[in-house]
C-alpha cells in the first residue's frame, strides 16, 4: 500500500465501520517497478547473458545471503524463447561453456536410430544463484501490450520480471499470496451453487440452469522488493 507519493505506507489508510483496516494494494508489478530497471542489450529488445548476469548482480547486493538464492524469471513467450537460446549458447561452448554430449544407441532399423535434438533450458546458475525461468501467457496479450520491437516480436512478451521467493532466517516467505478476511472468516474463495428449474432441488430462480458463482479476495504481497527487479525491452528496441 502507497501513499499519494508512492511512499510505502506502514498501515492501510482506510478502515470500515468496524475499525478494521481495508488491506488494498498494488499487483507485483507495481510493487517491485523501480527497485532494478535494467533494459536489455540488444539492440532488437532480447536480453543477453551478460544482462542475467548483471541483474543477479544487482539484487543480491540487496539480500542478506550471499548465496543459494533463487530468482524466479517470470516472461512471456518471446522471452521464454530467448531464455531457450541464451542458456542453450551458455552451454553448447558459443560462449565460453562447456559442450553437451548426447548419446544414441544404434539400432538395425532402417535410416538408423530416431534421435532427439534440443533441450529445454529453463534453469540457469550464475554467482552461486539459480535464476529459474516462468511463461506468463498474458504477457503475450498483442491488444492489452501492443508495442511491438523492431524484430516484430512484442515487447511485453520479452519483458522479464525477477521475483525472490526465497524466505528469510524466520521462514517467512518474501513472496506471499494473503487471503481477505475478518474475524476468523477466510475469504480465499467464497463460492454459492444457485439451483434454477432443473427439476432437481428447490428452485432459487427460473432458469432451466444451475448456475456457480465465486468471489475471490486475494492480495500478492512481495515484502522485500529491492530483491527484485525487470529486465525489459528499450524505448528504442
Amino acid at each position: 500500500m502507497r501513499d499519494q507519493f508512492g511512499n510505502l505506507l506502514t498501515h492501510a489508510s482506510m478502515q470500515d465501520e468496524e475499525g478494521q483496516d481495508i488491506v488494498a494494494g498494488d499487483g507485483f508489478v507495481q510493487q517491485i517497478k523501480g527497485a532494478n530497471d535494467m533494459d536489455s542489450s540488444n539492440a532488437d529488445g532480447t536480453f543477453t547473458y551478460a544482462d542475467l548476469v548483471d541483474m543477479v548482480k544487482q539484487i543480491k547486493k540487496k539480500k542478506n545471503r550471499i548465496s543459494g538464492n533463487t530468482y524466479v524469471a517470470v516472461t512471456g513467450c518471446d522471452g521464454i524463447a530467448n531464455a531457450d537460446t541464451v542458456l542453450t549458447g551458455r552451454f553448447t561452448g558459443l560462449t565460453g561453456g562447456a559442450v553437451l554430449v548426447q548419446n544414441v544407441n544404434q539400432t538395425d532399423q532402417v535410416g538408423g536410430a530416431n534421435v532427439t535434438v534440443g533441450y529445454n533450458m529453463k534453469k540457469i546458475n550464475i554467482s552461486g544463484d539459480q535464476i529459474v525461468f516462468v511463461e506468463n501467457p498474458m504477457q503475450d496479450d498483442e491488444e492489452k501490450f501492443p508495442r511491438r520491437l523492431s524484430n516484430g516480436n512484442l515487447a511485453m512478451s520479452n519483458t522479464v520480471y525477477f521475483l525472490d521467493m526465497d524466505t528469510d532466517d524466520r521462514g517467512n516467505g518474501n513472496v506471499e499470496i494473503r487471503a481477505r478476511g475478518r474475524a476468523g472468516v477466510n475469504r480465499n474463495i467464497v463460492y454459492l451453487w444457485e439451483n434454477g428449474m432443473t427439476g432437481e432441488g428447490t428452485p432459487m430462480n427460473p432458469v432451466d440452469a444451475k448456475a456457480f458463482h465465486m468471489l475471490k479476495e486475494t492480495l500478492l504481497a512481495v515484502y522485500n522488493t529491492r530483491s527484485c527487479g525487470i529486465l525489459k525491452p528499450s524505448a528504442t528496441a
